[in-house]
């Protein structure tokens, strides 16, 4: 009778012939395989939806050391809206046709990838990719597994206690967690049992942004036709929203402060930039509160830098944010910010210094503060610059590049796999061949 033996420490069980991933690390190396010019990263995510997360990929991709690394991108669903720029950047996509959660025919497909292009390491982003991820990849024997947590681990919008468990369940799997704030972390090792954590490594990596193409895009931008292009006039005082039209973004609460910006600011006009399954719940808000004509619901962007251009105040509204990328991307387009002090926020809006800082859930204090910098434009001024160091020091796509190369080549070295030498600092913007 064939024994099934366990790839590193060839020891047998017969638990292992059902669940081998859940027992064991991978070996190092794939047996037989010759050792490859180049370190293969799978990028994995649910779509290829033009979210924070997959945006985040995308600029990670353009300044990633292509003389040492490869990277590919899969999806689990079918959303090629962001598809094109991974494939101007010269990046090979996949989408992996799952229909639901859990879709073994996804994970066929998945499991199959991993295999046949050998991928060295798989970098997963957003819960349903993430507990996907570990359970494929180590049943693939992928060498280094690194799961991206976006968020908090509790909250005002916490999954059902089923899918946190299946997540907590599967966090041994991981070689390590990232999660992009300090207070996104601790939630993570204060409320996982520490049985199921194991001695997963934890590190704090920023989501970073490519801040010096949403200046350039700003810098360059036709104003007054973008902002024609919205129905929006010259002169208006233009508060935007960037965010999934989703509870946990909270534009119910932007929706009635703006309504009292509105009585103070006659010509004040609000952009809210996404999609979600609340669009025709916020739409009929809008029109109760007799906003139909200020009020503009862009749907889903690719130009959301021009979009945020046309700004005067970002009126951010969520109730639950681990990091909130968004607020990143307003900052370097120098626009003043306005956001709840909740989860990660307070890493990156610091009260009067690089935005105004509110309480959540509460449109007359968000209605305050965008009318505070409305009427002050010293301050909006202080705000922005502040803002801008901040971001060039922690918050840039380069710094959180750097991170995760050097996060790669420590797990790399301990899986015994060779990283070969840095190549001369090269950076690339992802957008540029798209945009062409």
């Amino acid at each position: 009778m064939n024994v099934l033996r366990c790839p590193r420490t060839r020891c047998s069980s017969s638990t292992l012939r059902f669940l081998p991933f859940l027992y064991c690390r991978p070996i190092a190396e794939y047996e037989g395989a010759p050792r490859p010019v180049k370190i293969r990263i799978l990028f994995l995510t649910n779509r290829f939806a033009p979210g924070g997360a997959e945006t985040f990929i995308l600029n990670r991709i353009g300044v990633l050391d292509r003389s040492r690394f490869e990277p590919y991108v899969a999806a689990l669903r079918a959303d090629g809206k962001l598809r094109p720029a991974f494939e101007a950047a010269g990046v090979p996509t996949f989408e992996l046709g799952a229909g639901r959660q859990f879709d073994i025919h996804a994970y066929t497909n998945l499991y199959s990838l991993l295999r046949r292009e050998r991928i060295h390491i798989l970098e997963a982003h957003v819960w349903w990719s993430v507990v996907s991820g570990r359970l494929v990849a180590r049943a693939a024997r992928v060498p280094v597994v690194i799961t991206n947590e976006q968020e908090m681990h509790g909250g005002a919008t916490a999954h059902r206690s089923d899918v946190v468990f299946a997540g907590d369940a599967t966090t041994r799997l991981s070689s390590a967690c990232v999660h992009i704030t300090t207070p996104a972390m601790n939630s993570f090792l204060d409320e996982v049992n520490p049985l199921l954590a194991g001695n997963t490594l934890r590190r704090r990596i920023p989501n970073g942004i490519n801040a010096r193409h949403i200046a350039d895009v700003v810098a360059k931008l036709d104003r007054k036709a973008k902002r024609a292009s919205l129905g929006i006039a010259e002169d208006a005082f233009v508060v935007g929203n960037v965010g999934r039209l989703v509870e946990a973004k909270g534009q119910k609460y932007l929706l009635p402060a703006f309504a009292k910006v509105r009585e103070k600011v006659p010509n004040a006009r609000l952009v809210i930039v996404g999609y979600g399954v609340l669009e025709d719940e916020l739409k009929a808000q809008a029109a109760s509160l007799g906003l139909t004509d200020s009020v503009v619901f862009t749907g889903a962007r690719l130009d959301v830098p021009e979009l945020l251009g046309t700004f005067d105040v970002f009126g951010f509204s969520s109730i639950h944010e681990a990091q909130g990328i968004a607020i990143l991307e307003a900052m370097a387009a120098g626009i003043p910010v306005v956001a709840p002090a909740i989860d990660g926020i307070p890493d990156v809006v610091k009260h009067e210094q690089t935005g105004l800082a509110i309480p959540p859930r509460d449109p007359d204090a968000l209605a305050a503060g965008i009318l505070r910098l409305h009427a002050d434009p010293e301050l909006a001024k202080r705000v922005v610059a502040g803002a801008n160091e901040l971001f060039e020091s922690e918050f840039s796509i380069e710094a959180s590049g750097r991170a995760y190369e050097k996060l790669y080549v420590e797990l790399l070295e301990k899986a015994g796999i060779h990283v070969p030498p840095a190549a001369p600092e090269r950076r690339v913007d992802p957008l540029a061949a798209a945009r062409a």
